[in-house]
Formats: structure tokens, sequence, C-alpha cells
């Protein structure tokens, strides 16, 4: 009876410490969409701030020049 207990114990820590490290994430990626200028609500839904950010030349050659970092990090 008590590894049950054990087992369940690890369970619910495992799913605590997920929950903490990308419940965040999802928040962040929900307000991402988010047509209000401050985020302090969800106003509605908009892909205005993707077109912003793809139009960014240089926030493009910043992610290029991180991606190939990455790259040659792991190489």
């Amino acid at each position: 009876m008590r590894r049950r207990g054990v087992a369940l114990g690890l369970r619910a820590a495992a799913v605590a410490g997920y929950a903490f490290l990308y419940l965040p994430l999802v928040i962040v990626v929900v307000y991402s969409f988010n047509d209000s200028r401050l985020n302090a609500e969800l106003v509605g839904f908009t892909l205005g701030w993707y077109r912003t950010l793809f139009a960014d030349v240089d926030m493009l050659a910043a992610a290029r020049d991180s991606l190939m970092i990455g790259v040659a990090a792991i190489l």
C-alpha cells in the first residue's frame, strides 16, 4: 500500500512541476493573439502582432542568427 502512495505522490509532483514550467508558456501564447495593446485583458483575436513581427527585418535577422548559433552549439 505504501508503494502506491509514493507512486501517486511522485506523479502529483511531476504534474505540478510540468504545470509550473509549461503553464506560463501557454499563457504567453494565448496572450500573443490578443487584440489589446496592453494585454491587461483578452479583448479579441488577432494575428496583427505576428504580421508586425514577420515584417521586421532586423528581428528576422536576429532570429536567424540565434538559430545558426544554436545549431552550431549542438554540432
